[in-house]
């Protein structure tokens, strides 16, 4: 015997099911997209971060070019002061992009996490 019912149960489940599988494959997506996003951040985080360290450096050479100038009149004040402000700044985007790395490595390990226990294995 055919019972219609049960027929319909069946396929309804069987949506679902599918429905269910697209949705997992779509977060399992997303975080994965998450993950190679925030690996991206943080290697550009690093390239920034070295790069203003190197900027550092440099400008700190300028500000004792420009002390030794001033001291035999060939400097002003305001442009060792300027050299100074010039440093402060770029120390800001060292302490920035080194923020934006961790930030970075924040999200990549909580996705990490997100998806460990998604898939169940993580331990309690």
């Amino acid at each position: 015997m055919l019972d219609i019912a049960a027929r319909h149960n069946v396929e309804r489940n069987a949506k679902s099911l599918i429905a269910a599988e697209a949705k997992s494959e779509q977060i399992l997506r997303d975080m994965n997209e998450r993950v190679q996003t925030s690996a991206i951040d943080m290697q550009e985080s690093e390239q920034r971060t070295a790069l203003t360290a190197q900027h550092i450096a440099a400008q700190k050479e300028v500000i004792k070019v420009y002390e030794l100038q001033f001291k035999i009149a060939r400097r002003t004040l305001t442009d060792v002061l300027s050299a100074y402000s010039e440093l402060s700044s770029i120390e800001q985007d060292y302490v920035a992009a080194r923020n934006d790395f961790r930030d970075a490595a924040l999200d990549y390990l909580n996705t990490q996490a997100k998806i460990s226990a998604w898939v169940g294995l993580v331990q309690k």
